[in-house]
């Protein structure tokens, strides 16, 4: 069985690269999944140029990094030899930007039609479900109505263009309009080895006697970081730490610049501590150092990788309320359950002090850590890679 993938894809020997975002890193986790649970299967990645092309074979995979992000010549390029191939299922993690911007994207949805046409079939792994509010995405009134007419007929197209559709949570899937081709896999978890929290504190050079509340991942504005400088109030031996720096596929805009810049002046005022961006090497040092992973997402439109690093190392968790909604699923409302805990005790309101909230969690760690564990169980890479090559099976 032959497996064609057009994706975003981390640099050899890397998962979390530093010039790649969360749709390549999660590709490459995938397919290494996939690869575990059927060693028969032959993958080949048509992967993003990330300044050198090159072809190589990892991990039984072949990988030709030929085609660059944000070049129409080379999105026409791209689609050419994906229809030359003879492989007929083909694999494309999806998200708005994954090509470019804009322009980019619109190009590619009638080749990705081109290529329906063609007798491929296309299994789409949509990272992104915008929900109704697109005001956080654009500030001008005038596109924050275009994008709200069309975004309904852009998710519908996608799933019509697709053999098969893959979304990380239920309502995800409903926003969709719950149909019969959106098949729900969860966002894997990976089961990491374990670190002594005081050992990783003394590579980090934290204090040993502290609690620690962590944001991890690239800073958007979505991602409610500077919400959550906003509210945050100093804590009796406890410390915020923000690590992550600025997304590199944004970094050339001036508008998104300010934006990091005054989540850095921001921190630096509220006495928080800040890494940048954290390599891989180090993501491991942090997340067993830390207590709580907080996510203050302004907005729900994906499942979340530093949730899920959050269950890899059973860290307590806090949800801002915009993600209720992943208690839609009934994984985490199962796990939630056996937990005894409530959704209203994890999660908390952007508009509200946080103060109270973070010590309720820093007391009740346990529960919190007991639902993490319960979550790295049901999500484990062994279990959603046999989905996934079920559903190749189903597709082929």
């Amino acid at each position: 069985m032959k497996l064609l993938v057009i994706s975003s894809y981390p640099e050899k020997g890397q998962i979390h690269g530093a010039k790649t975002v969360g749709v390549g890193n999660y590709t490459k986790a995938t397919l290494l999944a996939l690869v575990k649970a059927n060693p028969n299967l032959k993958i080949e990645v048509f992967a993003e140029n990330l300044g050198t092309k090159e072809s190589y074979t990892e991990n039984k995979i072949e990988v030709k990094r030929f085609w660059k992000r944000g070049s129409v010549l080379s999105l026409i390029s791209l689609f050419i030899e994906s229809s030359r191939q003879e492989t007929k299922t083909i694999l494309l993690p999806f998200e708005m930007f994954v090509f470019g911007g804009l322009m980019q994207t619109a190009f590619a949805l009638p080749l990705l039609l081109l290529l329906k046409l063609k007798g491929k079939k296309i299994i789409l792994v949509l990272h992104q479900v915008l929900g109704g509010n697109i005001s956080t995405f654009a500030k001008n009134p005038i596109k924050v109505a275009f994008l709200s007419v069309i975004r309904k007929t852009f998710y519908s197209y996608l799933v019509f263009i697709s053999h098969k559709t893959v979304v990380f949570e239920q309502e995800l899937k409903e926003r969709l309009g719950n149909k019969s081709k959106v098949v729900v896999i969860p966002h894997a978890v990976i089961q990491e080895p374990y670190l002594g929290k005081n050992v990783a504190r003394e590579k980090l050079g934290l204090d040993k006697h502290k609690k620690y509340i962590f944001y991890f991942g690239y800073l958007s504005l979505y991602k409610g970081v500077l919400e959550l400088l906003n509210i945050w109030d100093e804590i009796d031996n406890a410390q915020l730490i923000i690590g992550g720096g600025g997304n590199p596929n944004h970094m050339n805009k001036p508008e998104y610049k300010t934006f990091v810049d005054s989540v850095m002046q921001k921190a630096k005022e509220k006495r928080v501590i800040t890494t940048g961006f954290i390599p891989e090497e180090q993501m491991g040092y942090y997340f067993s150092a830390v207590d709580i992973v907080i996510l203050p997402y302004t907005v729900f439109m994906s499942s979340s990788g530093p949730l899920s690093h959050a269950f890899s190392y059973g860290k307590g968790i806090m949800l801002s309320d915009n993600l209720r909604d992943y208690f839609n699923s009934e994984d985490m409302r199962e796990a939630l359950e056996k937990s005894h805990i409530s959704i209203d005790e994890v999660c908390f309101d952007l508009d509200k002090p946080i103060k109270n909230k973070l010590l309720w969690s820093l007391h009740n760690l346990e529960k919190l850590e007991g639902f993490s564990k319960e979550m790295c169980r049901v999500r484990s890479w062994d279990l959603l890679g046999q989905k996934y090559n079920q559903l190749l099976t189903e597709v082929k």
